[in-house]
């Protein structure tokens, strides 16, 4: 025989938690979870004003590099014959990677997001072509 709604007065078949779907807004809602500390989150570290000059730096070098070399030098490398092969630059790829590196133009290339994705995801090959050191 299935059980009552624990409401009193109420003859209606229990859904879950001792009432009917009609009173299932009276069941006791679960406690809420002691620990929430994996829920915070931790608050973003600020920038220091010696990085904010770097970066600062960086942006007016990145825009700069990117206005004198329009076109993705890595479509040059690739396909040196083929004027329609070559992309627009909208990146700045890093041959020897960031750090102190990230202001030094020696080490950049201006690479359409296709070409950039291409270095990264193919690193031997591209050591190989110069394009990572």
């Amino acid at each position: 025989m299935p059980k009552e709604c624990k409401d009193t007065g109420c003859s209606y078949n229990v859904w879950g938690g001792g009432y009917c779907k009609n009173h299932q807004f009276l069941r006791k809602k679960p406690s809420k979870l002691k620990s929430t500390s994996f829920l915070k989150r931790k608050p973003l570290n600020k920038i220091s004003s010696k990085q904010q000059k770097l970066n600062t730096a960086y942006s007016v070098l990145r825009k700069q590099y990117l206005k004198d070399h329009p076109v993705c030098e890595h479509c040059i490398e690739m396909y040196p014959d083929q004027d329609r092969r070559h992309l627009k630059a909208i990146e700045i790829h890093h041959t020897a990677y960031r750090g102190k590196n990230t202001n030094d133009t020696s080490t950049w290339l201006a690479v359409a997001r296709k070409c950039h994705n291409w270095i990264h995801a193919n690193p031997k090959e591209a050591r190989e072509r110069g394009f990572l050191k």
